[in-house]
């Protein structure tokens, strides 16, 4: 009788953790997504002049570039694009 109800606590205890990981989970995953909503609005709602700036800061933070790549980059932007970065 005793191993019984010890192997219902355990049993229980397990279900609770379980649901809770879930849960946190859950919770999580819907977090991201407010937070993703958010980043595209605010995507959205930028200028054409924001974006090509961001884009720009973007390129140039993820490699390092000689300045004359920096420059020719800057030059072909305000070209093309009528922005200065």
């Amino acid at each position: 009788m005793e191993i019984n109800y010890l192997l219902f606590v355990v049993g229980i205890t397990f279900i609770i953790i379980i649901g809770f990981f879930f849960f946190a989970n859950a919770m999580r995953y819907k977090k991201l997504r407010e937070l993703d909503d958010i980043e595209v609005e605010k995507i959205n709602s930028m200028s054409k002049d924001q974006l090509i700036r961001g884009l720009f800061h973007e390129w140039r933070s993820d490699f390092t570039h000689a300045i004359n790549a920096d420059k020719a980059m800057k030059e072909k932007i305000k070209k093309e694009f009528n922005v200065d970065v």
